[in-house]
């Protein structure tokens, strides 16, 4: 909830697109099955700073539904370019924006931090 509260309230990714941003309910069980947050880093220029499909409803296509209805809206709305980042080890996800005409535009290093074992 951190990541989604710095998306919404803080521009570090851009300004925040409430009315452009989705979230996936399963509606027999009310369970949070994904969402899709977007930002505005420039009039033409969009941002997916986070996709998130919860486990039991990844590989049901989803996430292929969330990116094409975003997609489609945000030309709607008259941007241009859309970005995103991923790490290559999110192999289903880096496959999903190729298919769906995502092209890697830069490699980078990713780095973790996590606290030793008490």
């Amino acid at each position: 909830t951190r990541l989604l509260e710095n998306i919404v309230h803080h521009r570090g990714c851009g300004k925040y697109l409430a009315q452009s941003s989705l979230v996936a309910i399963h509606r027999p069980t009310w369970k949070l099955a994904g969402l899709l947050a977007l930002t505005a880093v420039h009039s033409s220029t969009a941002h997916i700073p986070q996709v998130a499909i919860g486990r039991e409803f990844q590989g049901l296509g989803l996430g292929t539904a969330m990116m094409k209805l975003s997609l489609a809206g945000l030309a709607r709305s008259g941007y241009r370019e859309v970005s995103l980042t991923v790490t290559d080890q999110n192999s289903g996800a880096v496959r999903l924006y190729e298919r769906l005409g995502f092209e890697t535009l830069r490699t980078f290093g990713a780095f973790v931090w996590e606290r030793a074992p008490e």
